[in-house]
């Protein structure tokens, strides 16, 4: 009987043990779940977040576009080269016009190079509704050197 008893204590001491160990387990690990759980979730709301607010137009333009002064000075830009497109375009059409020109700065029309113009694939009642807007611009209008 003695060794029966013994035998049974010494499993129960064990069995208490084990069970001591898992409850200490999971009350370990219960909050480590749960904080990861968290985490997680509140990782990948973050990041959707940040995506929407990445791919929103007015947001990425100003993220990956040009600073404000450039996209005004390229404005510029492209509406002197309109406006020299077009004086190009004039000179080409009225040959009386360029003589008038050589003539009144005693330049030799044969020695102007100009390079012809790109090929516009505006409409012509774009070109000429814009030249109005073209010819207020304060852009400088390039001289030619006298000799």
């Amino acid at each position: 009987n003695s060794y029966f008893k013994q035998f049974i204590d010494e499993i129960r001491s064990r069995l208490n043990s084990y069970f001591k160990l898992v409850v200490r387990n999971v009350r370990d690990a219960v909050p480590k779940n749960i904080g990861w759980f968290l985490v997680r979730a509140t990782m990948e709301k973050l990041q959707f977040e940040l995506y929407t607010a990445l791919q929103d137009p007015e947001q990425m333009a100003k993220n990956f576009g040009e600073p404000p002064h450039i996209m005004e000075e390229r404005k510029q830009l492209m509406l002197q080269k309109g406006t020299l497109s077009k004086s190009y375009t004039v000179l080409q059409k009225d040959p009386v016009m360029v003589n008038q020109l050589s003539f009144s700065l005693d330049l030799d029309v044969d020695d102007i190079q100009v390079p012809p113009p790109p090929p516009s694939s505006q409409p012509a009642q774009q070109v000429q509704a814009a030249a109005p807007v073209a010819a207020r611009t304060s852009a400088p209008v390039p001289q030619l050197a006298a000799r």
